[in-house]
This record gives C-alpha cells, sequence and structure tokens, in this order.
C-alpha cells in the first residue's frame, strides 16, 4: 500500500472529487494509464510519484471509493490552453482501487467520446 505525503501536522493528504455526470467523468478518467487514473482538479502542489488518497464520488452512485493512489500527472495553473490545474491519480491495486475503475469502465460503456475533449491528453 502506497504512503500519503505528509501535510503539516502530520496529516496525509486527501483530496476529494465529486463527478456530477457522465461526459465530466470521460473527460477526468485516464483509461490509458495502468489500472486507471482519474484527473482531480487543485491547486495545491505536488510532485510526479506523490502518494494522496482521493476520495471519489461517482454520478449515479452513492457510495464513495477511498482511494490511496499516486500521482502521475500534472497539470500546473497557468497551463496552455486555458487548462483546468490540477492532478491526475492512478488507482492503487488494491481492492478499492480495482473496484472504482470496474464501475468507471461499466459506467462508460456505450459512452460518446467526450466532444469537449480531456482534462488531460
Amino acid at each position: 500500500m502506497m504512503n500519503p505525503i505528509p501535510m503539516p501536522g502530520g496529516r496525509p493528504t486527501v483530496l476529494q472529487v465529486r463527478i456530477r455526470d457522465k461526459q465530466s467523468l470521460a473527460a477526468s478518467y485516464m483509461p490509458a494509464i495502468r489500472r486507471g487514473a482519474i484527473f482531480v482538479p487543485t491547486g495545491r502542489r505536488f510532485s510526479l510519484g506523490d502518494d494522496v488518497y482521493v476520495v471519489l464520488a461517482l454520478p449515479e452512485e452513492s457510495e464513495q471509493y477511498p482511494i490511496a493512489g499516486r500521482v502521475v500527472w500534472l497539470t500546473p495553473g497557468g497551463a496552455t490552453g486555458a487548462k483546468v490545474p490540477g492532478i491526475g491519480v492512478q488507482f492503487g491495486d488494491d481492492t478499492i482501487g480495482v473496484q472504482a475503475k470496474q464501475s468507471i469502465d461499466r459506467m462508460l460503456a456505450g459512452v460518446p467520446p467526450n466532444t469537449k475533449g480531456s482534462y488531460t491528453f
């Protein structure tokens, strides 16, 4: 299991993200990343490889996924193309990460490609 980044006071970094609809999920999901990843909008500074916890809420689901993950993508503030600042967090290989990926894959099955693009690539 990955260890979270220590924050001032010794607390781990925990980011919450609520994705409200399937189009936003399609723009946030990074299926090309092994085990899957999700884009988390944030102004906090991270480095590639940082370990974080993400509490992920998906559309049409009441369950939240507390995911131990690793930063695999960075979009800094002021990025070209007016991209939203944030990080891509790769799901861990534990049960929760696997369940989140499976749920997202099921949810996006048959959803047409996002014509507005992605938050990442």
